[in-house]
């Protein structure tokens, strides 16, 4: 097992990792078990022996983390508020409770203070694995899972609890918070001894158990099985509708989350399942009837000699059937407006999912007679109005000038925080921002999030946006962009770049046009013209004087007392009004909401704490 321990004690890292044979115990019957580890201190130093050139090229080395503050219960708080619902959620999906997330997320990652938290978004220090294939970040060394947000971390560490070695603990009562937490580490999750006792403490002083006992208690009873639909249409329509009643919530949820009309979900769960009746959906939990393949590591139920994915519960089919969806050759589908229905069913049926001919009108069928359709329109009502695009700048350069004094206003200090950490000029990375996203307002940074054009490629695992049928990276927010923007100038054919001055852009402009950035002859001299024009300069000079702050926070231009947040899974406006002491009230006042839906992704104005 490869993991990753971030205690807060003083100047010390503990890491407990697998990357070699050498960590891996054999039983004495020869089968390879649990992987313990040494478990090695490392002490800080200030300047850490760097990794050989070409790895450092390949991906960022993150620096050693600091312990958390001995009076870090208000930072915790804090943690707690944020991530409450996340855990819930998880609780719900996997069977993991609550209490033991939270728990483990709080110590692991430092209540969210740890740097592999802060910029790999990785708040369990999961290590990279040969199954891997996302982005990777390294400290000491070592290769840590790189997550595109912190929720998609709390997923993984969901699944990488379903490995068969923890298997044990599912046997346990979801409020046994103390059976789990010695489970854990009785199945090798860390080599710390006590390590079921920390988890203990946290979950007792800050009582996370509360949120174990809300889940139970929303809990629904279990549904008889409903045998398989007798000769009665009117019975069987009868099963149809309480099938639907008891999963609609659920394919909203992942409308919500992964873009998949919650009418075509329902339908094809309905006829892939028999509304639920179907031996698969039975004894396995597999509602769409997804079969096995290679990289399937769960458990398995064999019908008529083939191999189908067994789930834990319903909820968890309904989550593999979005993922099965994030398939390449399911890319199109997502070019597709979300109340297109018809499109979608003939679109799945075009990319493969079944061979049956009729597919789609079955799927239409079922969609129209129990007027499916109208839970997409129900979520797409939810969802926050996007801001008007502007593709290009208006005829009013003055009011354009503007928009591009606030655009480098809010993003100045992330640009100088990406010089000191990459060393691509600040001047740089701002023109490029401003010229690549029409200073924040064309359509892939508005609703994407992605303020330098950077499209997908076979290597990007995280979520994606399709203009004009190219595929764009998609961002939890803004400054992830600029995080990875500074990553994309790392490969190879960037690299003669970092031979040149740090204070000379036009150098920079030139060398990444030569080195394949834009195939406009132009984009040199557009990219000189801006810095130029809006002195970006002078914040190379200030980086290269030392004179920068530290880490950036991204401010409105409106005040010195405001700055922007960007909602996060699992946030509600109670949970970030709460974290920064307004009233819902007048967080709502300040951002003109109606209601209190919120939306991740969306950006509130939040008055900063003194």
């Amino acid at each position: 097992m490869n993991f990753r321990t971030v205690p807060a004690v003083a100047a010390l890292v503990f890491i407990a990792g697998c990357g070699s044979q050498s960590n891996v115990i054999t039983t004495k019957e020869g089968q390879q078990q649990q992987k313990e580890v040494k478990t090695v201190y490392v002490e800080k130093e200030k300047n850490p022996v760097s990794q050989p050139q070409s790895e450092v090229m390949a991906q960022p080395e993150i620096p050693v983390s600091k312990p958390a503050p001995t009076n870090s219960a208000e930072v915790t708080a804090k943690y707690i508020s944020l991530y409450k619902e996340a855990a819930k959620y998880e609780m719900k999906e996997y069977g993991i409770p609550a209490s033991i997330t939270l728990a483990q997320a709080i110590l692991e990652s430092a209540a969210g203070t740890s740097d592999l938290a802060l910029r790999a978004n990785n708040h369990f220090g999961i290590k990279c694995t040969e199954e891997w294939q996302g982005e990777k970040a390294y400290q000491n060394g070592e290769c840590f899972r790189t997550y595109e947000n912190p929720r998609r971390s709390f997923r993984d560490h969901s699944l990488f609890l379903q490995r068969k070695y923890y298997r044990d603990l599912f046997a346990l009562d979801k409020n046994d918070y103390k059976g789990w937490a010695k489970g854990l580490r009785k199945s090798g999750y860390a080599t710390d001894k006590n390590y079921h006792e920390k988890l203990i403490n946290i979950i007792e002083r800050y009582r996370l158990d509360a949120y174990d006992r809300e889940v139970l208690a929303e809990t629904p009873q279990e549904v008889p099985v409903v045998k398989a639909p007798s000769g009665n249409p009117t019975g069987a329509a009868n099963d149809v509708e309480k099938y639907i009643a008891l999963y609609k919530e659920t394919a909203k949820y992942e409308m919500k989350e992964h873009g998949i009309p919650a009418s075509i979900t329902l339908a094809q769960a309905i006829l892939e399942s028999g509304a639920g009746t179907s031996e698969v959906a039975v004894r396995a939990n597999n509602h769409f009837g997804i079969k096995c393949n290679n990289e399937w590591q769960g458990e398995t139920f064999y019908r008529d000699s083939e191999c189908f994915r067994k789930y834990e519960n319903p909820r968890r089919s309904f989550s593999d059937h979005s993922l099965f969806l994030q398939r390449s050759h399911y890319s199109a589908l997502f070019t597709l407006a979300k109340n297109d229905y018809k499109g979608w069913a003939k679109g799945l049926w075009e990319a493969g999912y079944a061979a049956d001919r009729n597919y789609p009108e079955k799927l239409v069928n079922i969609i129209e007679r129990y007027r499916l359709d109208a839970y997409d329109r129900e979520v797409l009502a939810e969802a926050p109005q996007q801001p008007a695009v502007t593709e290009t700048p208006s005829g009013n350069a003055t009011s354009y000038a503007n928009d591009v004094k606030k655009y480098i206003e809010l993003y100045k200090e992330a640009a100088k925080y990406e010089m000191k950490e990459h060393g691509i000029p600040a001047s740089i990375t701002l023109a490029q921002a401003i010229l690549e996203s029409n200073a924040g307002m064309s359509e892939v940074a508005v609703r994407a999030n992605n303020h330098f054009g950077i499209k997908c490629n076979n290597e990007w695992q995280g979520e994606t946006f399709y203009r004009d049928s190219e595929c764009f990276r998609k961002y939890e927010d803004a400054r992830r962009s600029y995080q990875d923007h500074s990553v994309f100038l790392q490969r190879p054919h960037y690299r003669a770049l970092s031979s040149l001055p740090k204070n000379d852009y036009k150098a920079w402009a030139k060398g990444i046009w030569e080195a394949g950035y834009a195939a406009d002859s132009n984009y040199p001299e557009k990219l000189v013209n801006i810095i130029e024009r809006y002195r970006l300069d002078v914040y190379d000079r200030e980086v290269l004087a030392g004179t920068s702050g530290e880490t950036p926070t991204v401010k409105t231009p409106s005040g010195p007392k405001q700055e922007r947040y960007v909602v996060r899974q699992g946030d509600t406006l109670y949970s970030i009004a709460r974290t920064y002491g307004m009233s819902v009230e007048s967080l709502m006042q300040m951002n003109g909401l109606k209601n209190t839906r919120i939306a991740v992704g969306q950006v509130l104005t939040v008055t900063k704490p003194e």
